[in-house]
């Protein structure tokens, strides 16, 4: 998906194609899981009214912690549906949606090698910060990015499946957070 399409570019014209390619995939992705993962909470809220939550400036991992709590708790069933998901998540697709979404990407400059990116992020380490350079593969972010899919996917199948057994359960019963 991303070595060969624009190869032939100049090398200036090819790394912002790409990192554009890049980030667009990961936070186009990124939404549409906040999006299901956010529709799951208010859904899991219903079973918990007294519970008021504030998404604003809520970080990704707060929201996913949030959902699998109310998983467990509501619909466990649906929720071990879910774990593979859940281990992706937090084991590697977190930690590479944010690297991309919120640090520099780097490429080589001597252009030679189009096959992977760095990137350059700042971590807090032994009471000081301190830059990391990861590098990722662009067959491994392709990977990353098909892993995040499925998530995705599986994600709006549990969400589905709720939305049916609501209106199972509740067959006239309009909902304006079930469609």
């Amino acid at each position: 998906m991303f070595e060969e399409e624009y190869n032939n570019l100049p090398f200036g014209q090819w790394k912002i194609l790409q990192e554009i390619k890049i980030r667009g995939h990961f936070l186009y992705l990124s939404a549409n899981l906040e999006y299901y993962i956010i529709k799951i909470i208010v859904y899991c809220d219903t079973k918990n009214p007294e519970i008021s939550r504030k998404f604003k400036n809520c970080m990704l991992s707060k929201k996913l912690t949030w959902m699998k709590k109310d998983l467990e708790t509501h619909f466990p069933k649906k929720s071990a549906k879910l774990t593979t998901c859940f281990s992706i998540l937090e084991n590697k697709l977190l930690a590479i949606r944010n690297h991309i979404a919120h640090c520099v990407i780097y490429f080589d400059e001597n252009e030679y090698d189009r096959s992977f990116i760095e990137v350059h992020d700042i971590k807090f380490i032994d009471n000081e910060n301190k830059f990391e350079i990861i590098r990722y593969s662009l067959d491994e972010l392709q990977q990353a990015i098909e892993e995040f899919k499925q998530v995705n996917f599986q994600l709006l199948k549990v969400w589905q499946e709720l939305v049916q057994d609501y209106k199972l359960n509740h067959p006239d019963s309009p909902n304006a957070f079930i469609s």
